[in-house]
């Protein structure tokens, strides 16, 4: 029996392969390609298109590294015992850090993708034969919103409510609301009726979404909270301790976990959860296509226009798209829309208005009408001028001669 070898064809065009080959000629080297096969493959194992695995980010941060080192054979890195490998992994690190590249990116993303280089190397049986997760992600509990309003409500700490928030109601993974949105790299600004936050980086794929926009209800329980107002919220103060200390998702999810189960309910319980929450209801919403939904869970949107691009990038466009999922992923309050009733009012006030202009039209037809039968007749003044008042009082014109 001949097992089938996996190698890049089996994912990608030949084409995208080439490309990646000119840009990173590191994809050359043979322990790289095995490394990245194996990548893809458990990628795409778990369910996922090979197209949306990000092989462009483990390319680029690989050839930093061997471009800094002076390295032109990656398999060379292989040959280097543990300890110099960490060594020289501890002092790149630090160099990135103190060039002014954001810590959170460096200590997880480039950190986790360098180390995977030296761990994966292709072998089919290094990871087990490809079966179905088992363990907390089968029965996991499906939250709509009056579970997680119960378990909002005996979280008992402000803090845990904030933080169940955040994850339902921007649909942000665990590490971009307990780490990167404190991170000082963002600043709350206002548009129309709502904050946002600029060029969000996500950091599990370093996706940007250009606007990252909160319920007011989200906004109005971090000031209850943390007072002020929440044009000068510092993002850092968020998910705090009275203490100052942070809030540690451990924590979080342990009450989680201990409510839904006094709750009665039997399913699993994660912090994902309240991500898939969101996920779920922003991907059942019929009015919005595929590429925003995406962009908005922070994943790589397919195939963009360039029209497209530059609609993402407007605020005015993008606000209007993300309005019609506020009222959607809100817990505890409503969000009325005038919209509709007033655009409503206005028409009917304007067809109000187009009946009295015509029956003043008409009117004044009328009253032309009877003016030149009364000039044929060469009536008195005085017998004209009466008429003329017979008429306008008729007609409730209201005129003084």
């Amino acid at each position: 029996m001949t097992l089938e070898k996996i190698t890049l064809n089996s994912f990608f065009e030949p084409k995208l392969i080439e490309k990646w080959q000119n840009k990173y000629p590191i994809l050359l080297n043979r322990a790289v390609e095995d490394w990245i096969i194996h990548k893809v493959d458990r990628y795409t194992r778990s369910g996922r298109p090979a197209k949306r695995f990000k092989i462009t980010n483990y390319l680029k941060y690989l050839n930093d590294y061997c471009k800094y080192y002076g390295i032109g054979n990656p398999s060379a890195l292989l040959k280097e015992t543990i300890d110099v490998r960490n060594d020289r992994l501890i002092r790149y690190l630090s160099f990135l850090i103190k060039g002014g590249r954001n810590e959170v990116t460096v200590r997880n993303a480039i950190q986790s993708v360098l180390r995977s280089f030296y761990s994966d190397r292709g072998n089919p049986t290094s990871d087990g034969l490809a079966i179905r997760k088992t363990g907390e992600n089968q029965n996991e509990i499906i939250l709509d919103k009056e579970i997680i309003r119960k378990i909002q409500t005996k979280m008992e700490r402000p803090e845990y409510r904030l933080a169940v928030k955040f994850l339902t109601q921007t649909g942000l993974r665990t590490d971009d609301i307990f780490i990167g949105l404190k991170s000082g790299n963002y600043k709350l600004q206002k548009y129309k009726d709502h904050f946002f936050i600029r060029n969000f980086v996500t950091m599990k794929t370093g996706i940007v979404i250009n606007f990252l926009f909160f319920p007011k209800e989200l906004t109005n329980l971090m000031t209850d909270i943390y007072g002020g107002d929440s044009a000068e919220l510092d993002l850092q103060r968020i998910l705090l301790t009275k203490t100052g200390k942070n809030i540690r998702r451990e924590d979080v999810w342990g009450r989680a976990k201990d409510v839904v189960k006094k709750l009665g309910y039997k399913e699993n319980m994660k912090l994902h959860c309240f991500r898939k929450f969101f996920d779920s209801v922003i991907l059942r919403h019929g009015d919005l296509d595929l590429e925003f939904k995406e962009h908005l869970l922070g994943h790589s949107a397919i195939n963009l226009s360039g029209s497209y691009n530059m609609n993402l990038k407007d605020i005015e466009w993008f606000y209007e798209k993300w309005r019609k999922i506020e009222n959607l992923i809100c817990i505890d309050s409503v969000v009325i829309d005038r919209t509709a009733t007033d655009l409503k009012d206005v028409k009917k006030e304007n067809s109000m208005l187009k009946k009295q202009v015509e029956i003043l039209l008409e009117s004044k037809t009328d009253l032309e009408k009877k003016v030149r039968e009364l000039n044929n007749a060469k009536p008195s003044k005085k017998d004209l001028k009466d008429m003329i008042m017979d008429i306008m009082r008729k007609e409730k014109i209201n005129v003084r001669f």
